[in-house]
Formats: C-alpha cells, sequence, structure tokens
C-alpha cells in the first residue's frame, strides 16, 4: 500500500512537498491551488509506461490520460535548470503480495517495513531531453537514502545489447550508516570471518606444503611467485582473524564498484548481479565463496523489487476524470473486456453488462444512497433471427411508480455517480484516483459516498482512494464514522493545498479519535454558509 507521496518543481509545488497516504486520502484546496497536480504527476508516470513505445522514453508527458505540454511546462515556473523528483514510500508489511523485504526483516536487519524509491530528471539543453539525475533506495522510515544510483559522469550509459539500445545506472553510493548494515555485521560477521579464515588457512596450507616442494627441487623462479601467493595469505590470516565492521564497510565497497541497474523508461528493470569471478580483490573473493547468502544485505535485489512494486502500482492504478460520459439511451456491447470504467466512465454499460453479479451490488449501493430507483440492464433481440443482440440499454425502475426510464430521463447526477460505485465495487487491492467525484451530486449523496469509501477500503475489497475535491459533505461524513467507531483516524488523511509566494504547499490536517480536526483549516475554506448567512 502507498504510504506517502513526495514531489519537487512540478508545477505549482517547489517542494520538496510529502503528501501522507491513508487508505482514504482526500486533497483539498481553492481553484488553481495545484490539488489537481499532485494526481497528474501520478497520471505522467502511469502514462509513461502504459503508453511510450520506446523504452529509453524517460517521461511522457503527452498521452491519453493527461497533456502537461513538455518538461518546460510541467517543471516549477517554467525552469528548466530544475529538477523533477518523485518519491514514492510502500508500507510492504500490508502488500498482501510477497514481501520483498523480507529476508531482511525475518533476519531483523529493520524495524520497519517502508520501502522507498526516489527518481529525480534534470533537462539536457543541448539535446532537449528529459536525462537521468538518480534512482534513491530507502528503508525503514529514514530520511536518506541506503544507495545512490547515477549515470556514469552525469550522463546517461547506453549499452548495444541484443540489438537494443538501453539506459543504464552505476552505483554512486552506499550509506553505511543505515542501521541494517551494522546489524548485518552483528547477525553474520564473526560467522563469515571465521570461514573465510578457515578457508585462508587452508589454502595457506596447501601452499606451504608446495612451497617446501618446490624448495626441495630448487626452482627458484616459481618458489618467489609462492612465497608472494603466501605472504598475501598470511595479511588475509590477520585481516579474518580481527575482522571488524570497518574492514567489513571497505569490503562492502569494493563489492559495489561494478554492479549496474538497466533501465527500462524511468524504472531500473534488470541488475548485473554480483559475481565472484569479477571482484579482483582476493578477500572479497574468500568472504564469497560459500557464503553469498549471508555476505551482503541485496540493496540491488531490493531496489529492483521496489521498481518493481511501483511499477506493479502504476499499470493497476485507476483513475476517473471529474468530467464523466452523459449517458446514452442505447449502447452497443463493444467486447472490450477491460475491468475499468475508464477515465471518463464510457466502460460501465459493459462491465454491468457482462457481470450481473456486479449489477446486484451496485443496486445496493443505489438503496444506501438513498436513490429510490433499480438499475437494469435491457437487452435487445433480433427480430429476424431471434436471438440476443449487441444493442442493450440501461434501465432505471421506479421504486413507486415500476415506470421504467432510461438514464437520460432522469436527473444527471446518478450517471456522474455511477462509475464511481461501479469502479469501487468492482476493483481489489487497487489505488483509485478520483477527480472531483461531488459534481453535479446532492449533498446527501455526496455524503453517502463517504459510506462508500469506507466500505471498500475493508476487506474483500482493500482498496485505497486517492480523491481531489471541494465536498464538505463527504468530510463530514467520514467523521462521523470516525466518531461512531467504524472507521479509525489513521485511515483517512485529509491534505489543504495553499498556494503562497514560494509556491504550493501541502498541509496534513489530522483526525482524532472523535473525528475532530487537530489542526485549524485555513482561513476562508468551508467558510462561505456561514459568511452568507452572518456577514
Amino acid at each position: 500500500m502507498l504510504r506517502e507521496y513526495q514531489l519537487t518543481n512540478f508545477k505549482a509545488f517547489a517542494g520538496p512537498e510529502t503528501i501522507p497516504i491513508r487508505p482514504i486520502t482526500l486533497i483539498y484546496g481553492p481553484n488553481s491551488s495545484g490539488k489537481s497536480s499532485v494526481l497528474q504527476s501520478l497520471l505522467l508516470l502511469k502514462q509513461t509506461l502504459q503508453e511510450a513505445e520506446n523504452p529509453e522514453t524517460l517521461l511522457l508527458p503527452k498521452g491519453n490520460l493527461v497533456n502537461l505540454g513538455g518538461y518546460r511546462e510541467f517543471i516549477h515556473r517554467h525552469d528548466v535548470s530544475k529538477s523533477f523528483s518523485f518519491k514514492v514510500v510502500f508500507d510492504v508489511g500490508k502488500q498482501g503480495k510477497p514481501n520483498p523485504l523480507e529476508n531482511l526483516l525475518r533476519e531483523k536487519l529493520i524495524q520497519a517495513p517502508l520501502l522507498g524509491l526516489q527518481v529525480a530528471f534534470s533537462y539536457d539543453k543541448q539535446t532537449s531531453n528529459v536525462v537521468f539525475s538518480s534512482v534513491e533506495l530507502f528503508l525503514e522510515d529514514e530520511s536518506y537514502p541506503v544507495v545512490i544510483y547515477k549515470p556514469e559522469k552525469q550522463e546517461v550509459l547506453e549499452i548495444e545489447r541484443a540489438g537494443s539500445r538501453e539506459i543504464i545506472l552505476k552505483v554512486d553510493n552506499i550509506n553505511y550508516d543505515y542501521n541494517f548494515w551494522k546489524a548485518w555485521f552483528d547477525i553474520y560477521g564473526s560467522k563469515i570471518a571465521k570461514n573465510a579464515l578457515a578457508e585462508v588457512n587452508s589454502h595457506l596450507k596447501q601452499k606451504n606444503s608446495r612451497a617446501s616442494q618446490l624448495q626441495s627441487k630448487k626452482k627458484k623462479e616459481q618458489l618467489e611467485k609462492l612465497e608472494k601467493e603466501i605472504t598475501e595469505l598470511i595479511q588475509l590470516k590477520k585481516r579474518f582473524d580481527n575482522y571488524k565492521f570497518k574492514e567489513a564497510i571497505e569490503d562492502f565497497s569494493k563489492a559495489y564498484q561494478h554492479p549496474f541497474i538497466i533501465c527500462r523508461n524511468f524504472l531500473p528493470v534488470t541488475s548485473d548481479g554480483l559475481l565472484v569471478e569479477k571482484l579482483p580483490d582476493p578477500e572479497i573473493r574468500y568472504l564469497f565463496q560459500d557464503h553469498r547468502r549471508h555476505w551482503l544485505p541485496d540493496v540491488l535485489g531490493v531496489t529492483l523489487q521496489a521498481c518493481s512494486m511501483f511499477r506493479r502500482f502504476l499499470e493497476s492504478l485507476i483513475y476517473i476524470g471529474p468530467l464523466r460520459d452523459y449517458p446514452e439511451r442505447l449502447y452497443i456491447l463493444s467486447g472490450n473486456s477491460s475491468q475499468q470504467v475508464g477515465k471518463s466512465g464510457k466502460m460501465v454499460s459493459d462491465i454491468l453488462f457482462r457481470n450481473p453479479e456486479l449489477l446486484k451490488q451496485v443496486n445496493e449501493q443505489l438503496e444506501r444512497f438513498g436513490l429510490e430507483y433499480e438499475l437494469k440492464v435491457a437487452s435487445y433481440t433480433n427480430k429476424e433471427t431471434s436471438e440476443l443482440s449487441d444493442v442493450f440499454a440501461l434501465r432505471l425502475v421506479d421504486k413507486y411508480t415500476h415506470v421504467n426510464v432510461s438514464l437520460l430521463d432522469v436527473g444527471f447526477g446518478i450517471s456522474q455517480v455511477l462509475p464511481i460505485i461501479v469502479q469501487s465495487m468492482l476493483s481489489r487491492n487497487t489505488t483509485l484516483l478520483i477527480e472531483q467525484p461531488e459534481i453535479h451530486i446532492h449533498p446527501r449523496l455526496q455524503a453517502e459516498l463517504g459510506s462508500l469509501l469506507a466500505e471498500c477500503i475493508k476487506p474483500p475489497l482493500n482498496n485505497q482512494f486517492i480523491i481531489e475535491t471541494h465536498s464538505e459533505h463527504l468530510m463530514l461524513r467520514l467523521q462521523k464514522l470516525i466518531r461512531k467507531g467504524e472507521l479509525k483516524p489513521e485511515d483517512v488523511s485529509v491534505i489543504y493545498v495553499d498556494r503562497g509566494a514560494e509556491g504550493s504547499k501541502c498541509l496534513h490536517l489530522r483526525l482524532d479519535e472523535e473525528g475532530d480536526f487537530i489542526d485549524e483549516w485555513p482561513g476562508g475554506f468551508f467558510e462561505e454558509d456561514f459568511n452568507e448567512i452572518f456577514q
């Protein structure tokens, strides 16, 4: 589950602006404050992975999900000398899937199952291209990275592999102040040094025996070479006999001089690994000899798993825009088996046609919303063949009069809220981005949306919502559910985006156990009713 999102130099945000993400995240703020930019930045990343035909494309700002122009348009204050970056932090303990930190957790090398990834970009004015600045890996809740990858000499290094050009980044820095390095050494350092020492002693014994044979045969040249090797082994014996964390750090550094990671778009996808034969230093080879599994905490592997996790997150991310499609009297089955209603909700009809059980669940929600209609799918038959055609309609049956009407013949609000209800009930373990769900919806229905969200973040759905909204009624319902104990304060994150001279800021407004705000709302928001009545 996404736990935190950070933006730097994106549109109105100078940043770094950190946004705590919870099962329900509501983003408020005045018009043009920049609140939509949070969602747009995620759509930019999803769009790049989804639509970029060239794996060398780092960012694709113009596409079907969002049109941001180019780097100059979306970078803060149009200053192309600035670097754009994003950071994501996942709570991998709540993934419900294989945990990339499982080994490090099991071995108690880290305390909290938080995994972070930050990717930074810059702009090359000579080529007019976006280039990598860095990729950084974070563990636990530390604010500094455990490892940093950068292009060699601050340029993107491209290699030829299987006829295609690939972007590669090399390890630039490893932060050995991270607690888990010392924790690893405390658990495994003495054992590995002991086994390496035994290996050295065995080789030393063999070489001493061989030296005696050469000496007796008076083979001076071979003996000199062997004695040099024996001297090296004696030095290693002294090193491993008194192996400390300082020496371990030196060996870490030597081992990590060579690996690089290969990228597709803005995410690493594989690496060359750490192979013994690539390591020239004899002490490293001895340490690796029989204990590769325990020798190094696999930060390369965890980096790639973090990237894979983020890639899956973006691929499954679902976006519902602020303007949903106008309903139609008749629909033609498209043949598309998508499980997403789409940006404008246009696939709602197909999904309901194919999924009678979902239709039943949606009708249950409509009843909870207090809408006195039952939604039905009306299929049409071909008169000539007596077979069902691909033409069908979505109809509403009035529960009082039993009159059967088209969605077009009732209030516009039902057609606007329907895609949100359908997608929320259809999705499993998915993050939904929704802009202005309250458009064309009565205040009472806006409040009922809060109950829908509260239901859909729980098992078996386990969804997560990031919503840009102006609705006070939605917020009031969530506060009520917290007060009644049906939600916890930590289930909801309320963000207020406010714009100032230094750019937009994200204020986190906390809730207590009673659903009341611990932090005050900025002046002027939600005060319109009071001002109209009393001023």
